[in-house]
């Protein structure tokens, strides 16, 4: 049902094209690499009398589909106008191209202008012999025309005409077959704006004169305590520093196992088994050792180093219990060392500041998962609903020219300069997103910890990083089954995925929500429903339009050109640009998007 909400794909009936349109513009500054692009088609038109106005040449699309008008053009200067375009809701117009499709018959020597109109008509190509006669198959033809359209309203009053003047002799009788007319408008990402405010701290980190949590033995070291002795043995140690226990995660089981005084979070490091190519938890009976007090540099997170410790991620002497709130440090986190990526522009980050003691979450994550060290290179698995299917994210591995790439660092996914990001480092940019589609508890303006979509699926074995028995450590909305990434099995998207932790499942995915609740919509049909629904299309999981962590396109698109068997992108567009503003550039699920415009 849901494909016949579409138009068919129409055959291309003769004359065939014989040129394509110019590519999406690209910015000139060497920024993020991508424009915010509008498609506005023209909508009205008029022609002449007695020549009469012609049928289809409006219908919002580069389809074959032509309409024609014939006369004497060059008799009485007849033209024939596109009176009114498509609005854009840009308001910073950087650069603006006019594509028309088009070609002519019966044309002899008469000058045939191609004008605009911003306040007055300015004549952008002239077809009058020589190299410039008017095509005669199917072509479409593109200019560059910012220099006339540098204001919203400017681009909101444009026309465009085929005006005719006779050359010598008696006007020629020609006749002008045109598909349509449509101005790219294009707003580039303000790389050069400060990304949104990193929010200051809402409590700071306790310090050592802080009254200890009762009872709390990371940090109760009063005179009537016996603390120390819980951890160290001072003669009869069997680890380094003088543990009572070795390796390290045994002196942690002592307490964090079932029934020990602390929360119970050794099943998550026992339950699950990591592969070379799937990871299910951060194995810290791996290495022995090799953790030290006094790591500072990238070497010592990476490479032939590379390992995960408890004490990575907590310090034992300082770790406590408290509330704490996104981006700001969990309290079981006091006193963990981290690094804070130095940003100036989207992408990857500049340098990195070394941090004793980190102020945010993040910024322990990102000792490990950034440029600031080496990061692993090996072929991640997926999921298809049914199995695990090898090199399985194929927007990070996949050589496709179409596809631009994920990052492994997280210090560039989650950038504050970039187009869009979950809110990890900063609120997030898209403010306009409507607060009923989030869960109870979170909105527009909401930050999300690391560990708000990697953590336990289990809620008996605690919150953090430790283990989860759904691929790359990925939490649910209280059930436990994988996030798709992959083509082949049960595609259908269920409601206790991760995403739907904080976005709403009735509103992406069945659709019982109202429509308002997303701006994906086409008056009042939900398109995200549409596209999720195993009603509909059961193939478009968020994996294969959106980045789970950031993009440099608006909305975390970035298409997963290997859906399906592969996604068809036109007018040179790829993975990122292929999202114009108001449409898609793409085929894929049996479905061409090319033609189709979401107002």
């Amino acid at each position: 049902a849901a494909l016949n909400y579409f138009p068919a794909e129409v055959p291309t009936p003769t004359p065939t094209a014989t040129a394509t349109p110019g590519p999406t513009p690209t910015p000139s500054d060497g920024g993020v690499g991508v424009l915010i692009t509008e498609t506005l088609w023209g909508t009205a038109q008029d022609c002449d009398y007695p020549i009469t106005d012609p049928a289809n040449s409006i219908d919002l699309a580069f389809n074959d589909l032509v309409a024609s008008c014939t006369g004497a053009f060059g008799g009485d200067r007849r033209s024939w106008t596109y009176t009114a375009f498509q609005d854009t809701t840009l308001t910073t117009i950087v650069q603006v191209t006019l594509d028309v499709r088009f070609y002519m018959t019966g044309w002899v020597n008469d000058r045939i202008d191609l004008e605009i109109y911003n306040g007055g008509w300015n004549r952008i190509a002239r077809f009058e012999g020589g190299g410039d006669t008017p095509p005669g198959t199917l072509t479409t033809l593109t200019y560059d025309v910012s220099g006339w359209f540098t204001s919203q309203a400017a681009v909101n009053a444009a026309q465009l005409r085929f005006r005719g003047r006779s050359s010598s002799g008696a006007a020629d009788t020609i006749t002008i077959y045109l598909d349509e007319a449509r101005l790219n408008v294009s707003d580039e990402v303000p790389t050069p704006t400060p990304p949104p405010p990193i929010p200051t701290p809402t409590s700071p980190p306790p310090a050592p004169t802080d009254v200890p949590v009762a009872g709390d033995p990371h940090v109760d070291y009063s005179v009537t305590t016996d603390s120390c002795a819980a951890c160290h043995r001072p003669h009869t140690s069997t680890g380094i520093v003088l543990r009572q226990a070795w390796p390290e995660e045994n002196l942690c089981f002592t307490c964090h196992t079932n029934g020990g005084t602390g929360t119970n979070v050794q099943p998550a490091f026992t339950s699950y088994t990591n592969t070379a190519t799937r990871f299910f938890k951060h194995d810290i009976a791996a290495t022995n050792g090799v953790h030290r007090v006094g790591q500072t540099a990238g070497t010592d997170f990476g490479g032939a180093n590379r390992h995960v410790e408890c004490e990575d991620c907590h310090e034992p002497h300082e770790a406590t219990r408290g509330p704490a709130s996104g981006p700001m440090l969990q309290r079981e986190m006091n006193y963990v060392s981290g690094v804070d990526p130095v940003w100036t522009a989207p992408g990857a980050p500049t340098s990195f500041n070394w941090m004793p003691q980190a102020e945010r979450e993040y910024q322990v994550c990102f000792k490990c998962h950034s440029s600031f060290t080496t990061l692993p290179t090996y072929l991640p698995d997926g999921w298809d609903g049914s199995q695990y299917v090898a090199d399985g994210l194929r927007k990070l591995t996949s050589t496709d020219p179409n596809q631009m790439l994920d990052s492994r660092d997280m210090a560039q996914e989650f950038n504050p300069y970039n187009t869009s990001f979950h809110p990890v480092v900063a609120q997030g940019r898209n403010q306009s997103i409507p607060a009923g589609s989030f869960v109870t508890g979170w909105s527009q303006t909401s930050m999300v910890y690391c560990t708000d979509c990697h953590s336990s699926a289990d809620p008996t074995q605690g919150d953090g990083t430790h283990g989860s028995p759904l691929l790359h450590l990925l939490t649910g909305n209280g059930g436990q089954t994988n996030y798709l990434t992959a083509t082949g099995g049960n595609t259908n998207i269920n409601s206790d995925w991760v995403c739907f932790k904080c976005h709403r499942y009735e509103t992406y995915v069945s659709g019982s929500d109202p429509s308002t609740n997303t701006n994906f919509r086409r008056r009042r049909r939900n398109l995200h429903a549409l596209h999720a629904s195993p009603r509909n299309v059961p193939d478009a999981t968020c994996y294969v339009c959106h980045d789970s962590h950031g993009s440099e396109q608006a909305h975390l698109i970035n298409f997963d050109a290997s859906w399906g068997g592969g996604i068809t992108f036109y007018d040179g567009t790829n993975s990122q640009t292929a999202w114009t503003g108001n449409g898609c550039l793409i085929a894929c699920h049996g479905e061409n998007h090319r033609y189709i415009t979401y107002p």
